[in-house]
């Protein structure tokens, strides 16, 4: 076949055409990746609030995300009312949430533990937890729990595990019941806004979880000489090696799942990342823990 163009001009048009399929390659490439790229939204109790959670945990998004390709991880921080509907209606793939809840989701919506979390203090990693009964350092009219009666009393919310569920067995086991023998009961929200509340007066005890009057003291939001916390009541040996303040029992750190939707294979290349997350690694340092376990019994 003759072209119709000079011999020259058509070498010219025939170089062009191959220089732009070359530079538009890449181009189509770029998007096909995009395309493949599956966003996973990992869900997470955020008892100190929104903002705190995502300071804390959207690091370990980013190691995922690096870690894991063809995936894009991103944080969805929960308050207590949420952790139930978004895994009910599949707004999440992975969920991190207190040991109380996790059971609850087990048995309702078929959550399964992939890890838990190993907490850090003092430079040593912890995986249990409990709760902190505590007052006023000046009100000496309360020195034991059976004085809480008659008071008035914050907890975090009724569905918080250490911020609640773990003081309330504590004051049952105790004759107490707080639904009735406390002149009021209150539930602040977050952890922080608990504290508060004691150490400005607004309610006569508290409670928390453990570690979380530490964490605030050494963010320079609180002093800990202004708060009594009321000892534990059991010797077991872990408790005595806990270092954290808590006047409840221990029970299993925070297990990090995988919702029902979400596929074994996914969920088998998170849990090998999380184990293999090292202690010195920037998501472990912002989430102030040691990394991760395999899971323990809930």
């Amino acid at each position: 076949m003759v072209s119709d163009y000079p011999k020259p001009l058509s070498c010219i048009i025939f170089k062009i055409v191959c220089i732009l399929s070359v530079m538009f390659l890449p181009l189509e490439g770029k998007a096909d990746v995009q395309e493949t790229t599956q966003k996973v939204k990992i869900g997470v109790l955020a008892t100190r609030g929104a903002e705190r959670c995502l300071e804390q945990w959207a690091p370990t998004a980013e190691y995922l995300t690096s870690e894991i390709t063809g995936y894009s991880f991103a944080i969805v921080p929960l308050d207590f009312n949420e952790v139930y509907p978004a895994v009910e209606h599949k707004g999440i793939d992975f969920i991190l949430t207190n040991s109380s809840f996790y059971v609850g989701l087990e048995r309702l919506y078929g959550v399964s533990r992939i890890a838990t979390l190993k907490n850090l203090c003092l430079g040593k990693p912890y995986t249990v937890c409990g709760g902190v009964i505590f007052r006023r350092a000046d009100r000496q009219d309360i020195e034991r729990l059976n004085d809480l009666k008659g008071k008035t009393f914050r907890a975090v919310e009724e569905t918080s595990f250490g911020g609640w569920q773990t003081v309330w067995r504590e004051l049952k086991k105790r004759g107490i019941d707080p639904y009735h023998d406390f002149a009021d009961l209150s539930f602040g929200g977050t952890q922080d806004s608990v504290v508060y509340a004691v150490r400005d007066g607004r309610v006569d005890a508290g409670c928390v979880r453990t570690d979380v009057l530490e964490r605030m003291a050494k963010e320079g939001k609180i002093d800990l000489d202004d708060f009594y916390v009321f000892a534990n009541g059991h010797s077991a040996k872990e408790h005595r090696d806990f270092p954290f303040l808590h006047s409840t029992q221990l029970y299993p750190e925070w297990p990090f799942a995988k919702v029902r939707h979400t596929s074994s294979e996914l969920a088998e290349k998170v849990a090998a990342a999380l184990l293999g997350m090292s202690p010195d690694s920037p998501a472990a340092k912002t989430a102030i823990c040691a990394g991760w376990t395999i899971p323990l019994n809930y």
